[in-house]
């Protein structure tokens, strides 16, 4: 593991469309596993600097007509601002209303055995 590699805890620690605070070094990382795969971002909103990791993960609604039933698509892939509803890609860090601004940084995960590794480089 090189030095930008930082491992943060075993896969067993997170739960499915939980999000997780950690930190590495004086960094504030919060972590989302979607199945077998993690998807991390800086914990800080670029709007207000609400923690990211104090938000809600859901997904992006299907196209409908008034009165059907709302159905879901991307599921585990948005985080939800907690103080202002802002919804984030977590594999793109892009605003889901206007991707190009008010990003928020992804860092690329991986699983290696059981434990789960973060790479801030």
């Amino acid at each position: 593991m090189d030095s930008k590699e930082h491992d943060v805890g075993a896969v067993s620690e997170f739960e499915p469309g939980e999000i997780r605070k950690k930190m590495v070094g004086s960094r504030a990382i919060a972590i989302v596993r979607k199945g077998d795969s993690f998807l991390a971002v800086r914990d800080l909103c670029p709007h207000q600097g609400a923690p990211l990791s104090s938000g809600t993960v859901s997904g992006t609604p299907r196209r409908c007509v008034p009165g059907e039933e709302i159905v879901l698509d991307r599921v585990g892939e948005i985080l939800i601002c907690p103080w202002h509803g802002w919804e984030f890609d977590l594999i793109s860090g892009g605003t889901l209303d206007n991707p190009r601004s008010g990003r928020v940084r992804t860092y690329p995960v991986r699983v290696k055995g059981n434990r789960v590794i973060v790479n801030i480089g």
